[in-house]
């Protein structure tokens, strides 16, 4: 008993957490907690939001998604101009000190003044413009880190979504509270204070960036390595892997939060408390991943989290109206899709030709948000498709809970399996040793 009390201080404690406060990491932290609380929020308030404000269906709120998020589409673009314009001779921290900023300005504004519906679509396309390019950014520094040092491989992705998770946590109960007693604007302009700092973090962190790095214009000399994982034939497969794991689950997050807020009449608290939990089982997953099986073969890990995920995904059927039982699904769930997650992140870091960082990784990641809403755009439509709501005199209105969640939910987790199918592509990935990173 003791040693295993002992254990978990050690997993949960101090010696494990500092690393999120080193120098290297510190950016990482901070760009990626921001993240995690603003998008947290997000999840929570933009769904029932939208639907009291502009009475739209879940397909049409889908919809809307997909266009504020165009952003995160085109994360290639911003990953070329962060790896060939450099601001002040550095690629990638001006770009995140610029766009925090942005973020900061997006958030206050929906909070404050805006009340129309395309100029609230154009304050969460600037939100999400600001947050893509800061990601890119982040993540092509990561990537910098990870070519310089390959025991960095995994320590970097694991401690960014780490700490996402945590924000996450953190917003699913202080957001679902303050949305509960605050309304949803005054929570905007709250959570626009994490971008700010963040403007701060990054600016503290130039040092920790190399200036005058190569700018490659050769791009054909990049490509021709000796090695598979070096070569284009690693860098479609992975690119393709990526794709089918990330499109697999049409069970999309905005039409669980629909349901369970329009349908099942869970609250706002309720329904951040679920995310919360989620995200904490997230955060300790990732916290297991880093401290425990990093030297682990990926293609192991993915096999087993796909497997798991599916039997978890597919007990959503039921444990949806039993309150109690879901928070527990939730915290198992995401301790093992984020360990699943982060493994595909290697994939994508190792995929990445020196020289072109930001643009390759940022096009690993788009073809991942692609893959993502075209899963939760199916997701919408066989929602709506199985007539859980319907128009009457064109205002929407809410039926019982029918089959189109159920057989949403099957379908998801049917699909979620077809990744097991792709996983040869990796056959030749090499996990690198990484336990005295």
């Amino acid at each position: 008993m003791i040693k295993l009390i002992v254990a978990v201080k050690d997993f949960l404690g101090w010696h494990s957490t500092k690393k999120l406060f080193e120098a290297r990491y510190r950016i990482f932290s901070a760009s990626y907690f921001a993240q995690g609380l603003v998008f947290g929020v997000i999840g929570i308030a933009f769904p029932i939001y939208l639907q009291r404000r502009f009475n739209l269906t879940m397909g049409e709120l889908v919809s809307m998604t997909i266009l504020m998020q165009f952003p995160w589409f085109i994360k290639p673009f911003w990953g070329f101009i962060s790896d060939h314009i450099p601001i002040f001779g550095r690629r990638r921290m001006p770009y995140i000190i610029i766009c925090s900023f942005i973020v900061f300005s997006s958030s206050i504004a929906i909070g404050s003044v805006v009340d129309s519906y395309w100029i609230f679509v154009f304050a969460a396309f600037c939100l999400n413009f600001g947050f893509g390019f800061t990601d890119v950014a982040c993540d092509a520094h990561g990537v910098d880190m990870c070519k310089k040092d390959t025991r960095e491989e995994g320590m970097i992705q694991a401690i960014m979504w780490e700490t996402r998770s945590l924000g996450a946590c953190l917003s699913g109960i202080g957001g679902g509270m303050l949305i509960n007693y605050c309304g949803e604007k005054f929570t905007f302009v709250l959570m626009s204070l994490a971008p700010l700092a963040l403007c701060f973090v990054a600016f503290g962190s130039l040092e920790e960036e190399d200036k005058n790095v190569h700018i490659t214009k050769d791009w054909g000399k990049l490509f021709k390595r000796s090695s598979y994982e070096g070569s284009v034939k690693f860098l479609i497969a992975a690119a393709i892997f990526l794709f089918i794991l990330n499109m697999a689950p049409v069970f999309s997050p905005s039409a669980l939060q629909y349901f369970m807020g329009k349908i099942l009449g869970y609250s706002p608290f309720m329904r951040g408390i679920i995310g919360a939990v989620g995200a904490f089982g997230g955060f300790l997953g990732l916290r297991y991943y880093r401290e425990y099986v990093r030297e682990v073969d990926v293609r192991i890990i993915l096999k087993i989290t796909l497997l798991i995920g599916a039997g978890i995904s597919l007990t959503y059927v039921w444990t949806v109206y039993y309150y109690t039982l879901l928070l527990f699904i939730f915290i198992i769930g995401a301790f093992v899709s984020m360990i699943g997650f982060v493994c595909s992140m290697r994939v994508a870091v190792r995929a990445c030709p020196e020289g072109i960082e930001g643009t390759v990784f940022a096009v690993m990641m788009s073809l991942c948000n692609i893959g993502s809403m075209a899963g939760a755009w199916v997701g919408g439509k066989i929602f709506d498709f199985f007539g859980v709501v319907k128009y009457i005199d064109g205002t929407v209105v809410y039926q019982e809970p029918g089959h189109g969640f159920t057989w949403m939910v099957i379908i998801s987790s049917a699909m979620s399996l077809i990744p097991l199918v792709f996983l040869r592509l990796l056959k030749e990935f090499k996990t690198n040793d990484a336990k005295s990173a």
